[in-house]
């Protein structure tokens, strides 16, 4: 239970207006019993274990809380791409002299059970949009940014609430307040490897989620990418999916195994596709890099640790957190709360795993 002004007052026989002026640096210490009056103002909050609230002190002193929210899918499963941005988000608020606090969607409306009983199914969207949840309002935040796949509803209710918001990752594409990374540039330099080298078919294992049908860009835009470098050539292009309950590649491999060759590529949506691919193919005797060629469309600290060799393209996302952290507080300080959006682009990690073909 968290200790008040008041409480601190009677203990040590002042009133509050005293003990929130010590606490807070404002007292005249200009003589010897002020001085002691207020080293004993601060032994009874440390002895009865008082934090100070230093967003509410902040907001005092400059309107502001310097507080930021960090809005992200309420999933049971978060990946370390994530974490990754995460932690440059938050390095560098730092040193903007920012804290960060995650939000999780559900927090910022009401929940279905809220709903009125009589309410037309076409009408629930909305109703959630005008009936944000109180714990959502109530957080003291300059700013939002939201990440990763978030529902569209969920999208409008986070403008409405927050103006200065940053759209990082996300579906949203706009011309001011957006950082994303250029997908449909990856799935191009991916098939443009592939091509390059020789490869007669290429093979994309993406997975579902159960967000279905409402998909995080990412996944269209890459295959996109690779349709658009293929399709005046005579490569083969060709579609599997994972099914998100068990992310099993056994059920998968089975019709795709006799497809297989030196000459065939796979172009792993993810790394964590590209890692259960190559648990599979290691249980099968299938090489990658020599039996099969095989890239991913992404790369993480993970697989720069567990799978150095595999071919991919790769986006440095502790910088995106960076990138992220310099663009909120390029909203939050300008007066329409907007700057220009940005696009990350991709680079290439050539490992071992996608040879150039032997004719």
């Amino acid at each position: 239970m968290s200790v008040t002004l008041k409480e601190i007052a009677a203990e040590a026989g002042v009133s509050i207006y005293t003990v929130s002026r010590v606490l807070n640096g404002k007292n005249k210490e200009a003589y010897q019993p002020a001085v002691k009056r207020a080293e004993k103002i601060r032994s009874v909050a440390r002895r009865l274990g008082f934090i100070p609230n230093a967003s509410a002190r902040a907001m005092r002193i400059s309107g502001a809380t310097k507080v930021i929210g960090l809005l992200v899918p309420d999933v049971h499963y978060a990946t370390i791409i994530d974490f990754e941005t995460m932690l440059g988000l938050n390095s560098r608020l730092e040193t903007h002299g920012y804290l960060l606090t995650l939000v999780r969607s559900t927090e910022v409306s009401k929940t279905g059970d809220d709903l009125p009983d009589n309410i037309e199914d076409t009408d629930e969207d909305q109703w959630l949009i005008d009936h944000p949840s109180p714990v959502f309002q109530e957080r003291m935040l300059d700013g939002m940014v939201v990440m990763g796949l978030i529902p569209p509803v969920m999208c409008q209710l986070v403008s409405r609430i927050t103006p200065a918001c940053l759209w990082l990752d996300t579906n949203i594409k706009e011309a001011q307040n957006n950082l994303r990374r250029d997908e449909f540039e990856a799935g191009k330099l991916l098939g443009k490897q592939m091509l390059r080298r020789g490869y007669r078919k290429i093979i994309a294992v993406l997975p579902t989620y159960p967000e279905e049908p409402v998909r995080h860009y990412s996944f269209s835009e890459r295959v996109r990418g690779v349709e658009s470098v293929i399709k005046a050539t005579d490569v083969e292009f060709q579609e599997a999916f994972l099914e998100f309950e068990d992310f099993t590649v056994a059920p998968l491999m089975a019709p795709l195994r006799d497809q297989l060759a030196p000459d065939v590529a796979i172009l792993a949506a993810t790394d964590r596709v590209a890692f259960a691919l190559l648990v599979e193919m290691a249980a099968l005797g299938i090489r990658p890099g020599v039996d099969v060629g095989i890239a991913a469309c992404d790369r993480t600290r993970q697989t720069q640790s567990h799978w150095p060799d595999l071919a991919c393209v790769a986006v440095e996302r502790f910088e995106l957190g960076i990138q992220a952290a310099d663009m909120i507080v390029s909203i939050i300080k300008s007066p329409r709360h907007a700057c220009k959006s940005k696009t990350i682009k991709w680079g290439w990690h050539e490992g071992n795993t996608l040879p150039a073909v032997t004719k």
